[in-house]
């Protein structure tokens, strides 16, 4: 159900949202990944107050296997791809966007730019676009987004407004352990 669903709304709603105004979005290269990583991040502070307690235990405290935390040895199997450049831009972004909500949200800085970093990669790892009142969002589905999955998806996924419910489908039968 949607309650069960981490949305921009919501963490638009939430206190650090309040800080992310129109004009503060526009500054953002990524606007809706950071605020739902401020948001995580606040409800990972809020411990046993978060509401999201029982997600936010389950991120990951290892963050080596994304790309944008690969050491020079495993950068330099990614010399002469454009995927190097790809990196270097995605921090120069997430940099800029944490010294934005640095400067804007009061207490933010409290943070400190790996923490931001690491969160803003489960966010970017684990949203799930989706169209709910024929509206494009992106959405964090509490455990539904560490399902496994292979290339290409053997299933889609959306939010019926009928059942007011995220669903993720197969596309076929699948057998036992798959």
């Amino acid at each position: 159900p949607l309650e069960s669903l981490i949305t921009i709304e919501e963490a638009k709603k939430s206190e650090i949202g309040h800080y992310v105004t129109n004009e503060l979005e526009k500054k953002l290269y990524y606007p809706k990944f950071s605020l739902l990583t401020a948001f995580l991040m606040d409800e990972i502070d809020k411990g046993n107050k978060s509401k999201w307690k029982f997600y936010v235990d389950f991120l990951p405290s290892n963050y080596d296997n994304f790309p944008i935390f690969y050491k020079e040895k495993e950068l330099d199997y990614l010399k002469g791809t454009q995927f190097l450049e790809s990196i270097e831009k995605e921090k120069k972004y997430i940099k800029e966007d944490y010294n934005l909500f640095a400067k804007s949200i009061p207490g933010f800085a409290k943070y400190d730019l790996n923490y931001f970093t690491k969160i803003m990669e489960v966010v970017f790892s684990r949203v799930f676009n989706v169209k709910i009142l024929n509206k494009r969002e992106i959405i964090v589905a509490p455990f539904a987004d560490i399902l496994n999955h292979k290339m290409p998806a053997n299933t889609f996924w959306n939010f019926d407004d009928k059942t007011n419910s995220f669903f993720i489908k197969s596309k076929s039968n699948a057998s036992r352990g798959e």
